[in-house]
């Protein structure tokens, strides 16, 4: 009877890479007014500019009644200006750097027509 012992040893190392170097601070740009002028083919889109990572992410905008007209938990989201009414628009945005800083900012924008 022949008897093999098999010895391994595993090694378990764990690295963070991030796709993209997070800034010292990060820089959130929304703007304060839009102009939506549709023609059935090109209409106003608003975005989020950053110059990091953003997570836990929610965008909301709100009309003069306080309904929210639009929200969207994607960093990416674009809102397309077409679906309101020229007015003046609230909007709250509350997100997670990708260095862990909290964004909790308020703001209103306006939409031309």
């Amino acid at each position: 009877m022949r008897l093999s012992f098999v010895l391994s040893c595993i090694l378990l190392f764990s690295v963070n890479i991030n796709a993209q170097d997070c800034p010292d601070s990060c820089e959130v740009f929304i703007p304060n007014n839009i102009t939506a002028d549709c023609d059935d083919v090109d209409c106003a889109i608003l975005t989020i500019q950053t110059n990091c990572v953003l997570r836990d992410f929610e965008f909301s905008l709100y009309n003069r009644w306080g309904e929210i007209v639009f929200n969207s938990e994607d960093p990416k989201m674009r809102f397309d200006t077409a679906t309101v009414d020229d007015a003046v628009y609230f909007w709250t945005l509350k997100a997670m750097t990708c260095n862990n800083d909290e964004i909790d900012r308020k703001g209103n924008i306006y939409v031309l027509k």
